[in-house]
C-alpha cells in the first residue's frame, strides 16, 4: 500500500478471529505481544473500528490465507479488486437502467479516476466495499426489489457506518419510485 496502513489493520482484525479465535470488538491486536503484524499496524491499540459485515467479509481471505502473510495480503488485494470491478459494473448498469447515453463515459470516469484507483487498488480502503453495497442497493431499488435493496443498504452500513448518511437520499428514491 502506498498511502495507508489500513489493509494491515483489516488483516489483523480478521486474524484475531481466524487465528486467535477471539472477538475483535473486545480484544486489541496489541494484546498479542509476539504477533509479527504489530510492526505494520497504526491502530494496534484499538478494537476493530468497522461493522460486523466487514469483519465477516474479511474472514474469507484471512481463512484462505492460512496465516501466510503474503498469501493473505494478495487475497485482500483481490477482494478489493473484485469489489472495485463490481462497483464499476453497477455504475454502468445503473446508467443503462436510467437510459443514460453517457453510461460508458460515466463508467470510464469512475474506473479510471486516479483517486478511486489509488484509494481502492493501492491503499485498499474498504470504502469500495461499502459503496458496492450502496450501489447494489440502489440498483435493486430501481428494479423494485425493495427487500433485497434494504438488506444490501444495511450491509453497507454494517461495513462502514458512514454510509448511513445516504439514508435520506435512499428514502427519497424510495418515495419517487412509489
Amino acid at each position: 500500500p502506498a498511502l495507508s496502513h489500513d489493509i494491515f489493520n483489516y488483516i489483523m482484525s480478521a486474524k484475531i478471529v481466524t487465528f486467535y479465535h477471539e472477538n475483535p470488538w473486545m480484544v486489541m491486536p496489541i494484546e498479542f505481544i509476539k504477533e509479527p503484524m504489530l510492526n505494520f499496524l497504526h491502530a494496534g491499540n484499538k478494537i476493530v473500528l468497522y461493522g460486523p459485515v466487514w469483519v465477516l467479509i474479511t474472514l474469507i481471505p484471512s481463512s484462505l490465507g492460512q496465516n501466510n502473510f503474503l498469501l493473505t495480503f494478495g487475497l485482500f488485494k483481490i477482494l478489493m479488486l473484485a469489489f472495485y470491478a463490481g462497483s464499476a459494473w453497477l455504475i454502468y448498469r445503473i446508467n443503462r437502467e436510467q437510459k443514460n447515453a453517457e453510461a460508458i463515459q460515466n463508467l470510464i470516469f469512475f474506473a479510471f479516476n486516479p483517486l478511486v484507483l489509488i484509494e481502492t487498488l493501492s491503499s485498499s480502503h474498504n470504502d469500495i466495499v461499502m459503496m458496492f453495497f450502496v450501489l447494489l442497493s440502489f440498483y435493486l431499488l430501481m428494479k423494485k426489489n425493495f427487500l433485497s435493496s434494504i438488506v444490501y443498504f444495511l450491509f453497507s452500513v454494517a461495513i462502514k457506518y458512514a454510509s448511513i448518511i445516504l439514508l435520506p437520499l435512499y428514502l427519497f428514491v424510495v418515495y419517487k419510485i412509489n
